[in-house]
């Protein structure tokens, strides 16, 4: 099963499905599409984060039941089991024409087929000074955000009073939760929760048995309810109503219904008239190629709540028609349930059972709904996916003196760990030059077109030259670019050079060539991203197809002749601009081992440029520098510091967060033991310590500068916002010691 797996993701791209948002329904089309993939097809999800968060958790989690991972999709490993590819990026709007997907920070991306599962926005502009003075629930994980602000905030309260506008079940599991949160906190001796509704029923629910029990939940938990008033204004700590009342009150939650998101009503889609998008029984919209699901669609001649549930049972139905459009198959109807079970929960212990004018609240409801959202987050987080383990030869081939060899490790860590169609390049070009949505990334500095490239050297100076290249260390071919960018980049500056021009270096995995056309397209936008940015001009380049993606440049600078380098001397400090931790986090990712937080961090790290520092660096007249990359810091200290070595502070080296805790747990790049092993280093030292043998994608700049001035440089790479530090010193003997 996993060969055939493994030769279906090989088949060349021919179809690109573009999921836009993460939400209940597209998660089930991802796990389902990891189970039963398409030979040929390649998924782009786009989200606003790495993760998606489970609303039915939520109270839980404000009455800390669940800690926040708990209530959390992974949504970097759910792409990984569906081989996807994960953009996080903000939708601002579609060009049907064009078949595209217009984001707001890079360039769109192109679509064949296109599923919209992103969601409401909150409808603010409803109740005068709720934009200002309101918390809105929607979005759920900015949403989160607020509540761990506010939990801080409530630390230093004696008394606090918390109101909750909006008398559906959201509103009413949210202030029974808030409720049970602060009957734990001590420093709290007086507690006042209201809840407002504008309606003359709690839930909907005009059954007067599931109503009663409601109510009565509520006064139990002494939760002040307000019925048959509609909030018409907040303000800095108050509620008014339409009665006149004047509710005071710190927090004021806005649970309302929602608004379809602005770009919706620009895309031409055939939307209702509240802005939703309109789909037939199919999940399908006035655009054959394009569905939507969830809460940002409207059924034609249905008149469906904005439920969870309803998202989450579109799931299945959603795939077989996305799967069915693609393969020119018969589309399957959307039958949406009469009735379904209720389970509204303190977040603590107890819940409201109603189901067909049933209605009792019990410890049982409680446990159930733990259950039923629990089995739902273990479907989407605990995944059995493909191992990653590469083939070993046959051990007769393989002496104790191979022992050791990154190429023998069972999972070969990527990054610093045949010729395309000519129509698939020009394509490409052509796709980027045309692009007039992308007005930032104009790529008036591109020609690429060339198989050599003319570099104008100027009088008196030297051409300085690095090449790089890494494999597909993220699913993301824009970000990949970028880093491969920066990552080249850095050779030229820690030489002391002014980079000027560029040249590519693709490999490309088999696909159609409007396929690889796109991806090609994408690569340079990346690239020309941070090409413009650092005034560089990339002249030309090379493609070639492989298995796996591979992005590479060659980058070109100019030096002064006269340029002398000022060797490093004992008694230097060394100081580091980046945080370590690349190769392991990327090792724990290969792995499924890391949580999006750590992802997110180590991406944005790769994705900071060296050339700010460099400039301060040069302007110091300092010359001692390299960047530490595949080798890891051991390596590149010494090859710094030679004749010389280094006294390395092991607790003044800056680490990403979650390294040192996965070195703990025996993860490691490939590469780590060969970087050990390559300084003959034979100190005996903890594994978190390994730190400095972990190769780096991306890595800072590591410079020797003499002691004096050491701390004056520093604090001008710190007000700068880089993460540097002073790592060690230049010692007498060329070795390494940790301290």
């Amino acid at each position: 099963m996993e060969l055939k797996s493994f030769l279906t993701r090989k088949a060349p791209k021919s179809h690109d499905l573009v999921l836009i948002g993460g939400g209940h329904s597209q998660i089930t089309v991802l796990k389902k599409f990891g189970m039963k993939p398409i030979p040929g097809l390649r998924i782009t999800l786009i989200n606003k984060d790495f993760i998606s968060s489970y609303s039915g958790m939520l109270p839980g989690y404000i009455a800390e039941t669940y800690d926040k991972s708990q209530t959390e999709i992974d949504l970097l490993n759910l792409c990984k089991f569906s081989n996807s590819r994960l953009v996080i990026d903000n939708v601002i709007g579609l060009d049907l024409d064009e078949k595209l997907v217009i984001l707001e920070n890079r360039p769109p991306i192109t679509f064949d087929t296109l599923s919209i599962n992103s969601g409401g926005e909150p409808n603010l502009s409803c109740i005068r000074g709720a934009n200002k003075f309101s918390i809105p629930i929607k979005p759920i994980s900015k949403l989160v955000k607020i509540i761990d602000g506010i939990k801080e905030k409530i630390k230093k309260l004696s008394e606090i009073s918390i109101s909750v506008v909006g008398g559906g079940a959201g509103g009413i599991e949210l202030a029974l939760a808030l409720t049970q949160y602060l009957k734990t906190k001590q420093n709290i001796k007086e507690i006042k929760v209201n809840l407002i509704s504008k309606g003359q029923y709690l839930a909907k629910a005009k059954n007067k048995i599931s109503q009663n029990t409601i109510l009565n939940f509520l006064k139990k938990n002494n939760i002040n309810v307000t019925l048959n008033e509609e909030v018409i204004e907040f303000g800095k700590n108050f509620i008014k109503t339409s009665k006149g009342t004047i509710i005071n009150s710190k927090f004021n939650f806005l649970v309302t219904p929602i608004s379809a998101p602005k770009w919706i009503s620009e895309t031409g889609l055939r939307v209702d008239n509240s802005g939703f998008i309109s789909v037939n029984k199919f999940l399908q919209t006035s655009n054959e190629n394009i569905f939507a699901s969830g809460d940002v669609c409207s059924f034609e001649n249905k008149n469906l709540p904005k439920a969870g549930v309803y998202a989450v049972r579109q799931g299945p139905i959603l795939f077989k028609n996305l799967r069915a459009k693609i393969l020119n198959y018969s589309l399957t109807s959307f039958k949406p349930q009469s009735s379904f079970l209720s389970l509204i929960g303190n977040g603590k212990d107890e819940a409201i059972f109603s189901w067909k004018g049933i209605s009792f609240k019990s410890k049982f409801a409680w446990m159930l709904k733990r259950y039923i959202d629990e089995d739902f987050m273990k479907k989407y987080n605990h995944l059995n996916l493909m191992k990653m383990e590469n083939i070993q030869p046959h051990p007769k081939l393989i002496s104790k003196e191979n022992k050791g060899d990154p190429a023998l490790e069972k999972i070969r860590c990527l990054g610093c760990g045949a010729k395309a169609p000519w129509i698939s390049l020009n394509k490409g070009i052509n796709s980027i030059t045309e692009n007039l949505h992308s007005k930032t990334n104009k790529l008036n500095n591109v020609t690429i077109t060339s198989d050599a490239s003319i570099i104008d050297v100027p009088s008196g100076n030297n051409l300085v030259q690095s090449v790089d290249l890494i494999s597909a260390i993220v699913n993301d071919p824009y970000t990949l670019s970028r880093i491969a960018a920066i990552h080249a980049i850095s050779d030229v500056l820690s030489a002391s050079a002014k980079p000027m021009n560029a040249e590519a270096i693709f490999i490309l995995p088999p696909g159609l060539q409007k396929i690889q056309s796109r991806l090609i397209s994408e690569l340079l936008n990346g690239a020309t991203y941070e090409f413009n940015s650092h005034n560089i001009k990339l002249n030309g380049g090379h493609t070639s197809e492989g298995e796996e993606l591979q992005v590479g440049f060659c980058i070109s600078g100019i030096r002064s002749k006269s340029f002398k380098s000022k060797e490093p001397k004992v008694g230097d400090k060394l100081i580091l601009t980046k945080p370590l931790g690349t190769g392991v986090i990327l090792a724990a990712n290969m792995r499924q081992r890391i949580n999006p937080i750590e992802y997110k961090n180590t991406i944005e790290t790769m994705l900071n440029s060296n050339l700010n520092a460099a400039n301060i660096i040069r302007n110091e007249s300092i010359s001692a520098i390299t960047d530490v990359t595949g080798f890891g810091l051991a390596r590149h200290t010494l090859n710094l510091t030679k004749p010389f070595g280094a006294n390395l502070s092991i607790k003044d080296i800056p680490v990403l967060s979650g390294a040192l805790e996965h070195l703990s747990n025996n993860i490691n790049s490939s590469l780590a033991f060969s970087n050990k092993k390559a300084i003959n280093f034979t100190s005996k030292i903890s594994k978190q310590d390994h730190i400095i043998f972990d190769p780096q994608t991306s890595g800072g700049l590591l410079v020797s500068v003499n002691k004096v001035k050491a701390n004056q440089v520093l604090e001008k790479l710190k007000k700068s916002n880089h993460h540097a530090s002073i790592i060690g010193e230049v010692i007498e003997k060329h070795e390494i010691i940790l301290n």
